[in-house]
């Protein structure tokens, strides 16, 4: 009697989903872009107005001259609880124009309120031009601007420097700050220079007092109660407004997170320590690495890149960020690849140090052996398989 024997290898592969950032997070929780009808704005999301885009965690308000752009959170809050808020603000860097950046507390509604575009800063008058709500002033509003341009010569509650200043319900005049323009850096330094920079804002209910802190120094601070601004308190919109003048301006804000419902909040910060889990780590070719990122603070956020590698595809040489590293990595070679990440945590707006993280890519593996041999009833055969690389093997016959 004659017996043919097969032999069948087996590979497994678990494939997992890409993690994405997050512009907008309430409470830990990253809101979504609500679809459908410019009007709509569902629970959990968020929704863009006029020039306003999204890439990865940032959201753009003006990438050109005379635009004016909002980003607002579906979700009201109630300011009778306490809040800290964080985010980076990008300025641009065409010295030659502004206007700034905002963020809102408001009750006039959601998604189509937006206010002028230039010295407006997407929430006051300005130049009356493209606003979506009549008139264009948000109000009722209590509003931290972020002005990077002199128009106190237009009768607006300006100084020369870059400045902060708080004021209510759209108007920009002196009557309605309830903080009066001070200058954004020690010396009336610009912040229009293209680099990211560091918000920290909180609202301390139990004790009537906003502050505002920018690149980790307190540059505006309001000792009373902002609820007074607003007829039910309990249910007031958050968001972010921005606009350009004469000349193109790219402004943008990244990684706003709001914490409710917190006490005592702080601007002050300790920088965090990242962790990362599996590491070291070792795949095949064709997975992603799937890395958890912690952090020794809660609600930090973490970017994450590696170096461009031509013997893998599929591996983030610019910056990302999420809380797993996933990007899915195939090894074009028969050899295996080392890649490094380096991965840098955020909290409160404080960096903490870089971690690296090796994630080796194994080629995947090509066994050569017989396919099928032909012996007598009682003989025994011995199976040599060989592979490119160090394997184990799986096998049954049928």
């Amino acid at each position: 009697m004659r017996f043919k024997i097969r032999f069948f290898l087996f590979l497994f592969y678990l494939c997992l989903g890409w993690i994405s950032g997050q512009v907008l997070s309430l409470n830990g929780v990253a809101l979504i872009a609500s679809g459908g009808a410019p009007s709509n704005c569902t629970a959990g999301g968020y929704k863009t107005i006029n020039s306003a885009s999204i890439a990865g965690n940032c959201v753009t308000f003006t990438s050109g001259s005379f635009q004016n752009g909002a980003i607002w959170a579906c979700t009201p809050i109630d300011l009778n609880q306490s809040f800290k808020l964080t985010f980076s603000a990008n300025f641009g860097s065409n010295t030659a124009t502004g206007d700034g950046m905002a963020f809102l507390l408001q009750t006039e509604g959601v998604p189509q309120v937006i206010g002028g575009r230039a010295g407006g800063i997407g929430y006051a008058q300005g130049d009356g031009s493209n606003c979506q709500s009549a008139p264009c002033p948000i109000s009722p509003s209590v509003a931290v601007e972020f002005d990077t341009w002199d128009n106190s010569a237009n009768g607006v509650n300006d100084i020369s420097c870059n400045h902060v200043s708080i004021q209510k319900n759209g108007i920009m005049d002196a009557a309605n700050a309830l903080v009066s323009p001070s200058c954004l850096k020690s010396g009336g330094v610009s912040v229009v220079d293209g680099l990211n920079h560091d918000v920290c804002i909180t609202w301390d209910a139990a004790i009537n007092k906003y502050t505002v802190f920018f690149d980790g120094v307190q540059v505006a601070n309001y000792n009373g109660n902002i609820r007074t601004n607003f007829t039910n308190p309990s249910s007031v919109y958050w968001g972010f407004t921005g606009a350009s003048g004469g000349f193109a301006q790219t402004q943008s804000i990244c990684s706003a997170t709001l914490l409710t419902n917190i006490s005592s909040p702080s601007c002050s910060c300790t920088a965090p320590v990242a962790s990362a889990t599996p590491n070291p780590l070792s795949i095949c070719s064709g997975l992603s690495p799937n890395v958890a990122l912690s952090s020794s603070i809660a609600g930090t956020t973490f970017s994450w890149l590696t170096t461009a590698n031509a013997n893998v595809s599929g591996e983030s040489s610019t910056s990302q960020s999420s809380a797993t590293i996933s990007d899915v990595l195939t090894n074009t070679t028969t050899s295996p690849v080392t890649l490094n990440y380096s991965v840098t945590p955020s909290a409160g707006g404080c960096l903490g140090s870089a971690i690296i993280v090796t994630v080796t890519v194994n080629p995947t593996p090509l066994m050569t052996s017989s396919t099928s041999t032909v012996i007598c009833s009682g003989s025994g055969i011995n199976l040599n398989l060989t592979s490119n690389v160090g394997s184990t093997y799986t096998w049954l016959t049928s």
